[in-house]
Formats: structure tokens, C-alpha cells, sequence
């Protein structure tokens, strides 16, 4: 019996050894408690880390644009910018960069999942309320999932622009 189970031990250790050693896989970049300087939109903000000023595009969401070098303001988006500024101007959030969507856009601007104090997150409550709409990248998102179930949610409820002839069509093209 002893023979067996040292027997077994060996070749349990051997065996081990074969296998190949996986390379760590790094954690998510995560500023904490980042001051929200300013919204420029339903999806785009404006904070400050370490004394620098960034632009931040929130990962996952598309929510109506504002009024912009001339490009007309897309209906609902005073309202998706009003309700973004009362949640988060001013405040303190946690960002969190998303593997699956990289670091930056194309123009510098970081690209981050937004959490609250309390750990709500931004993108799930404006999706959940009607005054954006999830994105349904080819590279999911880690809250994509997630943002997919509170649109059809708040589309079901008639929610924000969801709402009966609010912005018919708006949401039909794609960006």
C-alpha cells in the first residue's frame, strides 16, 4: 500500500513538471478615487489623476451626442448629459481599464469602465434608465453581457429614449 502511494506520488510530480508554467496575467489598470472634473457628455468625461487632466470615452455605452463643431445634438442628449452630470460631476470614481478594449482610443483619450463610491457602475445605470444604449463591440466588453440585459430592460419598460416616439430611429443606424 505505502509502495503504491509513494509510486503514485512520483508519477503525480512528474507529471506535474511537464506541465508548462503560465505567465501571470497582469491585473486591470485601476486609478481610484479620481476626481470627475467635468462631463462632456452621456459617455465622455473629463478627471483628473495624479494632477493631470484627462479625457475619459466610458467603455460599453453609446449614449446620444451633444451638439459638436457644428454636427447637430442627437435627440435625447441634453437629457443623457444632464443625468450623467447629476451622478458624477464633482465626484470621486474608480476607473478601470478593460483588456478587451485597450488602454486609449486613437486620439489619446482613455477608455475605462467607470465605478461609483458606492460600486454602482456609471455605464449600467444610464443603459438600465434609457439615456444610453449598450455597444455590441465584436471584442466584448467585461460588462457587456451585463449592459445587453439592462437595454433590452429599459427598451421592454420604455425607458429614457426607449420611450414611445421619442427618438424613432435614432438608435437603428449605427455609429
Amino acid at each position: 500500500m505505502f509502495k503504491k502511494l509513494v509510486t503514485g506520488v512520483v508519477s503525480l510530480s512528474f507529471m506535474a513538471s511537464l506541465i508548462p508554467v503560465m505567465p501571470a496575467v497582469a491585473a486591470p489598470h485601476k486609478d481610484e478615487g479620481v476626481k470627475v472634473l467635468s462631463v462632456m457628455s452621456g459617455e465622455w468625461i473629463q478627471v483628473s489623476i495624479d494632477g493631470d487632466s484627462k479625457f475619459v470615452k466610458v467603455i460599453g455605452m453609446d449614449a446620444p451626442d451633444r451638439a459638436v463643431n457644428g454636427k447637430k445634438a442627437q435627440c435625447y442628449s441634453k437629457e443623457a448629459w444632464q443625468r450623467a452630470k447629476k451622478i458624477l460631476e464633482n465626484n470621486y470614481v474608480t476607473l478601470i481599464e478593460d483588456e478587451t478594449q485597450g488602454n486609449e482610443d486613437k486620439n489619446g483619450n482613455l477608455l475605462r469602465n467607470v465605478v461609483l463610491q458606492d460600486g454602482r457602475v456609471f455605464g449600467t445605470m444610464m443603459i438600465r434608465d434609457g439615456y444610453a444604449k449598450a455597444v455590441n463591440a465584436k471584442k466584448p466588453s467585461y460588462y457587456q453581457k451585463t449592459f445587453m440585459k439592462f437595454e433590452k430592460e429599459a427598451k421592454a419598460a420604455k425607458r429614457g429614449f426607449w420611450a414611445a416616439n421619442k427618438c424613432e430611429g435614432f438608435f437603428s443606424k449605427t455609429k
